[in-house]
Protein backbone atom coordinates (compact mmCIF):
# COMPACT_ATOMS: atom_id res chain seq x y z
CA UNK A 1 0.00 0.00 0.00
CA UNK A 2 2.88 2.30 0.81
CA UNK A 3 4.24 1.73 -2.68
CA UNK A 4 0.95 3.00 -4.14
CA UNK A 5 0.93 6.25 -2.14
CA UNK A 6 3.20 8.18 -4.55
CA UNK A 7 1.00 7.06 -7.45
CA UNK A 8 -2.18 8.31 -5.75
CA UNK A 9 -0.44 11.58 -4.87
CA UNK A 10 0.64 12.15 -8.48
CA UNK A 11 -2.86 11.29 -9.72
CA UNK A 12 -4.43 13.77 -7.29
CA UNK A 13 -1.94 16.46 -8.36
CA UNK A 14 -2.67 15.83 -12.02
CA UNK A 15 -6.44 16.09 -11.48
CA UNK A 16 -5.98 19.36 -9.55
CA UNK A 17 -3.91 20.89 -12.36
CA UNK A 18 -6.45 19.84 -14.96
CA UNK A 19 -9.23 21.46 -12.91
CA UNK A 20 -7.25 24.70 -12.55
CA UNK A 21 -6.49 24.92 -16.27
CA UNK A 22 -10.11 24.12 -17.18
CA UNK A 23 -11.39 26.88 -14.91
CA UNK A 24 -8.79 29.31 -16.23
CA UNK A 25 -9.80 28.59 -19.79
CA UNK A 26 -13.46 29.16 -18.94
CA UNK A 27 -12.93 32.44 -17.09
CA UNK A 28 -10.70 33.82 -19.85
CA UNK A 29 -13.30 33.32 -22.59
CA UNK A 30 -13.36 36.73 -24.35
CA UNK A 31 -16.38 38.82 -23.40
CA UNK A 32 -16.83 42.35 -24.69
CA UNK A 33 -17.22 44.82 -21.83
CA UNK A 34 -20.23 46.42 -23.53
CA UNK A 35 -22.13 43.49 -25.02
CA UNK A 36 -21.70 39.98 -23.66
CA UNK A 37 -20.66 37.52 -26.35
CA UNK A 38 -19.22 40.13 -28.73
CA UNK A 39 -15.62 40.00 -29.91
CA UNK A 40 -13.67 41.91 -27.20
CA UNK A 41 -11.68 43.79 -29.85
CA UNK A 42 -14.85 45.58 -31.04
CA UNK A 43 -15.26 49.12 -29.76
CA UNK A 44 -18.13 51.56 -30.04
CA UNK A 45 -18.22 53.68 -33.23
CA UNK A 46 -17.01 57.20 -32.61
CA UNK A 47 -17.08 59.73 -35.46
CA UNK A 48 -16.94 63.52 -35.43
CA UNK A 49 -20.43 65.05 -35.62
CA UNK A 50 -19.25 68.53 -36.71
CA UNK A 51 -21.39 69.84 -39.56
CA UNK A 52 -23.25 66.53 -39.99
CA UNK A 53 -26.77 66.61 -41.42
CA UNK A 54 -27.80 63.72 -39.18
CA UNK A 55 -26.21 61.67 -36.42
CA UNK A 56 -26.88 59.87 -33.15
CA UNK A 57 -24.42 60.06 -30.27
CA UNK A 58 -24.06 59.67 -26.53
CA UNK A 59 -22.17 57.85 -23.78
CA UNK A 60 -22.70 54.27 -22.61
CA UNK A 61 -21.27 53.83 -19.13
CA UNK A 62 -19.01 56.80 -19.90
CA UNK A 63 -17.77 55.55 -23.27
CA UNK A 64 -18.71 57.81 -26.18
CA UNK A 65 -20.37 56.50 -29.33
CA UNK A 66 -21.63 58.15 -32.50
CA UNK A 67 -22.96 57.05 -35.85
CA UNK A 68 -22.79 59.91 -38.35
CA UNK A 69 -24.43 59.89 -41.75
CA UNK A 70 -21.79 59.87 -44.48
CA UNK A 71 -18.94 58.69 -42.24
CA UNK A 72 -17.60 55.14 -41.73
CA UNK A 73 -20.09 53.86 -44.35
CA UNK A 74 -23.04 55.04 -42.23
CA UNK A 75 -26.38 55.89 -43.82
CA UNK A 76 -29.48 57.29 -42.15
CA UNK A 77 -32.80 55.71 -43.16
CA UNK A 78 -35.88 57.81 -42.48
CA UNK A 79 -39.05 55.86 -41.75
CA UNK A 80 -40.61 58.62 -39.63
CA UNK A 81 -41.68 60.93 -42.46
CA UNK A 82 -44.83 58.93 -43.33
CA UNK A 83 -46.03 59.43 -39.76
CA UNK A 84 -45.57 63.21 -39.74
CA UNK A 85 -46.22 64.01 -43.42
CA UNK A 86 -49.39 61.96 -44.11
CA UNK A 87 -53.06 62.63 -43.60
CA UNK A 88 -55.14 60.11 -41.71
CA UNK A 89 -56.05 57.00 -43.70
CA UNK A 90 -58.86 54.64 -42.75
CA UNK A 91 -57.09 51.60 -44.20
CA UNK A 92 -54.28 51.67 -41.62
CA UNK A 93 -55.01 48.23 -40.25
CA UNK A 94 -52.04 48.20 -37.88
CA UNK A 95 -51.76 51.94 -37.38
CA UNK A 96 -48.67 53.90 -38.37
CA UNK A 97 -45.37 54.46 -36.60
CA UNK A 98 -41.83 55.19 -37.57
CA UNK A 99 -38.37 56.22 -36.53
CA UNK A 100 -34.85 56.52 -37.86
CA UNK A 101 -32.17 53.91 -38.57
CA UNK A 102 -28.46 54.66 -38.50
CA UNK A 103 -26.94 51.75 -40.37
CA UNK A 104 -23.31 50.97 -41.08
CA UNK A 105 -22.94 49.45 -44.54
CA UNK A 106 -25.71 47.74 -46.47
CA UNK A 107 -27.59 44.55 -45.75
CA UNK A 108 -26.05 41.65 -47.66
CA UNK A 109 -24.04 38.49 -47.35
CA UNK A 110 -20.52 39.51 -48.27
CA UNK A 111 -18.05 39.30 -45.40
CA UNK A 112 -17.43 43.05 -44.92
CA UNK A 113 -21.17 43.67 -44.80
CA UNK A 114 -21.67 41.21 -41.95
CA UNK A 115 -19.78 43.43 -39.52
CA UNK A 116 -21.68 46.58 -38.74
CA UNK A 117 -23.30 48.78 -36.13
CA UNK A 118 -27.01 49.49 -36.36
CA UNK A 119 -29.08 51.88 -34.20
CA UNK A 120 -32.85 52.26 -34.32
CA UNK A 121 -34.61 55.20 -32.68
CA UNK A 122 -38.31 54.29 -32.62
CA UNK A 123 -41.05 56.88 -32.11
CA UNK A 124 -44.58 56.11 -30.87
CA UNK A 125 -47.10 54.37 -33.12
CA UNK A 126 -50.58 55.71 -33.78
CA UNK A 127 -52.86 52.71 -33.35
CA UNK A 128 -55.64 51.55 -35.63
CA UNK A 129 -59.38 52.18 -35.11
CA UNK A 130 -58.93 55.87 -34.33
CA UNK A 131 -59.99 58.98 -36.24
CA UNK A 132 -58.62 62.02 -38.03
CA UNK A 133 -58.82 64.39 -35.07
CA UNK A 134 -56.96 61.94 -32.86
CA UNK A 135 -54.27 61.49 -35.50
CA UNK A 136 -53.75 65.23 -35.88
CA UNK A 137 -53.47 65.62 -32.10
CA UNK A 138 -51.01 62.71 -32.00
CA UNK A 139 -48.77 64.30 -34.67
CA UNK A 140 -48.86 67.71 -32.96
CA UNK A 141 -47.86 66.09 -29.67
CA UNK A 142 -44.78 64.40 -31.10
CA UNK A 143 -43.76 67.27 -33.37
CA UNK A 144 -43.80 69.82 -30.54
CA UNK A 145 -40.70 70.25 -28.33
CA UNK A 146 -41.32 68.51 -25.03
CA UNK A 147 -39.88 65.89 -22.68
CA UNK A 148 -41.33 62.36 -22.92
CA UNK A 149 -41.11 59.50 -20.45
CA UNK A 150 -43.14 56.86 -22.34
CA UNK A 151 -40.23 54.52 -23.03
CA UNK A 152 -41.24 50.88 -23.57
CA UNK A 153 -41.83 50.07 -27.24
CA UNK A 154 -40.16 46.69 -27.69
CA UNK A 155 -43.34 45.19 -29.08
CA UNK A 156 -45.04 46.38 -32.26
CA UNK A 157 -48.39 45.16 -30.96
CA UNK A 158 -48.30 46.26 -27.30
CA UNK A 159 -47.42 49.60 -25.74
CA UNK A 160 -47.73 51.40 -29.06
CA UNK A 161 -47.55 54.93 -27.68
CA UNK A 162 -43.93 54.55 -26.57
CA UNK A 163 -40.37 55.41 -27.61
CA UNK A 164 -37.53 52.88 -27.79
CA UNK A 165 -33.86 52.68 -28.69
CA UNK A 166 -32.02 49.64 -30.08
CA UNK A 167 -28.22 49.45 -30.42
CA UNK A 168 -26.99 46.38 -32.28
CA UNK A 169 -23.74 44.97 -33.57
CA UNK A 170 -23.63 42.25 -36.21
CA UNK A 171 -20.36 40.37 -36.23
CA UNK A 172 -18.70 37.00 -36.74
CA UNK A 173 -17.02 35.67 -33.59
CA UNK A 174 -15.83 32.16 -32.83
CA UNK A 175 -17.10 31.08 -36.23
CA UNK A 176 -20.67 32.22 -35.58
CA UNK A 177 -22.60 35.08 -37.15
CA UNK A 178 -24.23 36.89 -34.24
CA UNK A 179 -26.42 39.96 -33.90
CA UNK A 180 -26.07 41.19 -30.32
CA UNK A 181 -27.03 44.43 -28.71
CA UNK A 182 -28.62 46.60 -26.06
CA UNK A 183 -32.14 48.01 -25.86
CA UNK A 184 -34.05 50.53 -23.77
CA UNK A 185 -36.87 48.06 -23.20
CA UNK A 186 -37.39 44.40 -22.39
CA UNK A 187 -36.72 42.27 -19.33
CA UNK A 188 -33.64 42.33 -17.12
CA UNK A 189 -34.66 38.97 -15.67
CA UNK A 190 -37.68 36.67 -16.24
CA UNK A 191 -40.83 38.67 -15.55
CA UNK A 192 -38.93 41.82 -14.50
CA UNK A 193 -39.01 44.73 -16.97
CA UNK A 194 -36.25 47.27 -17.34
CA UNK A 195 -37.05 50.17 -15.02
CA UNK A 196 -36.87 53.52 -16.85
CA UNK A 197 -37.69 55.64 -13.81
CA UNK A 198 -35.88 58.96 -14.23
CA UNK A 199 -35.17 58.34 -17.93
CA UNK A 200 -36.43 60.59 -20.73
CA UNK A 201 -36.44 61.45 -24.41
CA UNK A 202 -36.63 65.17 -25.16
CA UNK A 203 -37.54 66.73 -28.49
CA UNK A 204 -35.38 69.83 -28.29
CA UNK A 205 -36.31 71.59 -31.50
CA UNK A 206 -38.08 71.32 -34.85
CA UNK A 207 -36.92 73.61 -37.65
CA UNK A 208 -37.60 73.94 -41.36
CA UNK A 209 -34.69 73.17 -43.69
CA UNK A 210 -34.30 74.04 -47.36
CA UNK A 211 -36.64 72.82 -50.07
CA UNK A 212 -35.26 69.86 -51.97
CA UNK A 213 -36.61 69.56 -55.55
CA UNK A 214 -38.87 66.59 -56.07
CA UNK A 215 -39.56 66.15 -52.35
CA UNK A 216 -40.67 68.80 -49.89
CA UNK A 217 -39.34 71.05 -47.17
CA UNK A 218 -37.23 69.03 -44.77
CA UNK A 219 -37.79 69.60 -41.06
CA UNK A 220 -34.80 69.12 -38.78
CA UNK A 221 -35.59 67.37 -35.49
CA UNK A 222 -33.13 67.31 -32.57
CA UNK A 223 -33.59 64.96 -29.64
CA UNK A 224 -31.73 64.52 -26.37
CA UNK A 225 -32.10 61.46 -24.16
CA UNK A 226 -30.96 59.64 -21.03
CA UNK A 227 -31.91 55.97 -20.91
CA UNK A 228 -31.27 52.75 -19.01
CA UNK A 229 -30.23 49.87 -21.26
CA UNK A 230 -30.34 46.12 -20.91
CA UNK A 231 -27.19 44.55 -19.53
CA UNK A 232 -27.27 47.04 -16.62
CA UNK A 233 -25.95 49.79 -18.89
CA UNK A 234 -26.73 53.51 -18.78
CA UNK A 235 -26.83 55.82 -21.80
CA UNK A 236 -26.20 59.44 -20.90
CA UNK A 237 -25.88 62.71 -22.88
CA UNK A 238 -27.69 61.13 -25.81
CA UNK A 239 -28.38 63.38 -28.79
CA UNK A 240 -29.83 62.77 -32.24
CA UNK A 241 -30.01 65.22 -35.13
CA UNK A 242 -32.26 64.02 -37.95
CA UNK A 243 -35.06 65.16 -40.25
CA UNK A 244 -38.40 64.34 -41.84
CA UNK A 245 -39.33 65.37 -45.39
CA UNK A 246 -42.58 67.09 -44.56
CA UNK A 247 -45.15 67.82 -41.84
CA UNK A 248 -48.91 68.07 -41.85
CA UNK A 249 -49.85 69.11 -38.35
Amino acid sequence: MKNLMPFFFLLLLLLSLLTIFACKKHTETPVNKLISGLDPSITLPNADTTGALSYITGYIDGERFSLVEGKDSVIMIDVASPLFANDYQKDWINGIGGGWYFQQGTWGFREPEKKRWFIEFRVPTFGANRDTSQFNAFKRKYATPATFTNLDACSLTDNLDQFALFIQRTDIFNGQWNTLGLTSCGEVSPGVKLDQTGSYIKLVSVGKLVYIPGTNYHYEMIYEFDLKLTGNRHLTKGRMKTWVYGMKI
